[in-house]
């Protein structure tokens, strides 16, 4: 999957991305690294690389981070966070899209002030009336910012040189309307690319050949999670999640089928969390949860399912709300609860 593949590594790696208009944001970021006596916000849309820089930046200075975000922020106590980890590698919090944590927790802006850590805030929407103490904090120079651009062109270059480097057959017709679509957010236009490349395919076929692998063979986890990646995007995990879950019945069954059911509620929460939260660093925990389901052992018969006997879920029926009385939106909010009800 691209968004993993050329997810940076470094700073060199990262701004290989962006090019030389970015020498700004660069030095910038390394200045304040230099002398982090103040916390730093970096805000700029979704999908445009905040999350990826300030790990990037920590592999560069070989730094350790602790993470804080909407997840995890309430069992959070800055007070114990040490300014060394075991490795004597210095400690660099990051502090997740600080304007979703404003929305849904109490957070106290005050506690990180005085801590004597680095300390980089991200936000998507700077201007969001959650964020107006930060924001005043700015004005007094009590926290520094620093927002993140990427322009239409270098923007258009970062997926050229993907187009480029995986030798893609794609026209510039077809990458404009990428950039158009997609711009600014580079983890869509880079989703949207691989999505595309893969139209000449049946993905449904596809997916029910890759389901049909991990119910129906006995390969090592390490081989099912290889895969996987080799196999899917990113896009092809909502239907292959819900498939595996549908049929798992018809391989396993007592112990085997509670272990199945939970490892693939887990590859669905990860799946949640890296996709619909961007928290792209737990996407590796999806196929990993999947391929543990390869390794249980089945109580049913193992040879192949038939295409014509799988279990399709509902959820796939675009018309199915209607028979609900739903509307489409509140469907897909709530209608995996009829699924064992009507199949």
């Amino acid at each position: 999957m691209y968004v993993i593949k050329y997810h940076p590594k470094n700073l060199d790696d990262y701004f290989r991305y962006y090019g030389g208009e970015e020498v700004f944001i660069r030095s910038s970021i390394e200045m304040w690294i230099k002398n982090p006596d103040k916390p730093l916000l970096i805000y700029s849309p979704p999908g445009t690389g905040k999350t990826a820089l300030v790990y990037a930046l920590a592999n560069t200075y070989n730094m350790n981070i602790y993470e804080i975000n909407s997840f995890n922020v309430k069992d959070v106590d800055l007070k114990t966070v040490s300014k060394y980890d075991l490795h004597g590698r210095r400690t660099l919090i990051l502090i997740d899209d600080i304007d979703a944590i404003l929305e849904t927790s109490r957070f106290d802006v005050d506690s990180i002030l005085d801590l004597k850590i680095p300390i980089i805030m991200t936000a998507n929407d700077i201007w969001n009336v959650k964020m107006k103490d930060i924001r005043a904090k700015i004005q007094t120079g009590a926290i520094q910012a620093l927002e993140l651009k990427i322009s239409k062109i270098t923007y258009t270059n970062l997926i050229r040189s993907i187009i480029r480097r995986e030798k893609i057959d794609l026209s510039e017709d077809e990458l404009r309307t990428i950039v158009e679509l997609n711009y600014p957010d580079v983890r869509a236009g880079i989703n949207d690319l691989e999505i595309r490349i893969g139209t000449g395919r049946d993905r449904l076929t596809n997916i029910f050949q890759v389901m049909n692998t991990i119910l129906t063979t006995k390969p090592k986890m390490i081989d099912v999670k290889n895969y996987l990646d080799r196999n899917l995007n990113i896009d092809d995990y909502r239907n292959l999640i819900p498939f595996i879950e549908w049929n798992l019945t018809l391989r396993y069954d007592g112990e085997e089928l509670k272990k199945a059911y939970e490892y693939i509620s887990l590859a669905d929460i990860f799946f949640f969390h890296s996709s619909i939260h961007r928290r792209w660093n737990l996407f590796t925990y999806t196929s990993r949860f999947i391929s543990f389901i390869a390794t249980l052992k089945n109580s049913n018969s193992r040879s192949r399912i038939e295409l014509n006997r799988i279990r399709i879920p509902v959820m796939q029926d675009s018309n199915f709300h209607q028979e609900l009385h739903m509307s489409q939106k509140k469907y897909k909010q709530y209608g995996y609860l009829f699924k064992n009800i009507f199949t």
